[in-house]
């Protein structure tokens, strides 16, 4: 059976298909010209597709600026990384170390310990007063120079003419630094044979590339 077109008395189009199934697929109207499902049909799919295809680019739109901000952040983040790598290499330069705690004690010309730093010191019986510095390292292996001044009970600065005029002790110990915790005990200050100390209340400042990084008091009896 071929298929084929038939037109109804109202002007009406059906179509009859191969397997005898009937279609309206549209009517003639006044004008002469054929209105009807097809047309709409067609219509409905064109702006479908539109529809899609504006979705579409929108979603791409959105993603492809989420990635440029997404870049563009990055970048952002790395230039802010290395501004502050130089930052920290030049603050470390000129504060290598942390001073966290300062302990005081008495040792012979050898280094030998006669009273442990943080216990009571006798002034008396004081021979090199030395300092044990507890710090925090910000660098890795690096040497600094690490000196102290020692203040009397009387406010004044001990230390000896013919050595420094600035410091009490250390002008010119090198001292490597490493980084986290750590101490250093540093060259002590006095006499072989005989006590230098008043009895009182000292104060101890720890000082690096001529900035004073930390301080304490302690007492001798």
């Amino acid at each position: 059976m071929e298929s084929k077109y038939e037109i109804s008395d109202d002007g009406s189009i059906f179509y009859i298909g191969d397997d005898g199934t009937i279609h309206r697929v549209g009517k003639i109207n006044g004008e002469g010209n054929v209105e009807g499902k097809t047309k709409s049909k067609g219509n409905g799919v064109l702006w479908f597709f539109l529809v899609v295809v504006i979705i579409i680019s929108v979603f791409l739109w959105i993603n492809l600026s989420s990635a440029e901000n997404e870049l563009r952040y990055i970048r952002n983040m790395e230039s802010e990384n290395e501004n502050l790598k130089k930052q920290n290499s030049t603050l470390t330069s000129i504060l290598p170390f942390r001073v966290d705690k300062i302990e005081m004690g008495n040792t012979d010309r050898e280094g030998n310990i006669i009273d442990y730093y943080g216990s009571n010191l006798d002034a008396n019986r004081m021979r090199y007063l030395t300092p044990k510095v507890d710090y925090t390292g910000f660098v890795h292996g690096k040497s600094v120079t690490v000196c102290y001044k020692i203040y009397n009970p009387n406010g004044k600065l001990e230390h000896n003419y013919s050595y420094s005029t600035t410091y009490t002790g250390g002008d010119g110990d090198s001292r490597t630094i490493y980084e986290g915790s750590d101490n250093m005990i540093l060259s002590g200050w006095g006499s072989a044979y005989t006590s230098t100390y008043l009895v009182g209340k000292y104060r101890i400042e720890i000082w690096c590339n001529e900035i004073c990084l930390g301080t304490e008091s302690f007492w001798m009896d």
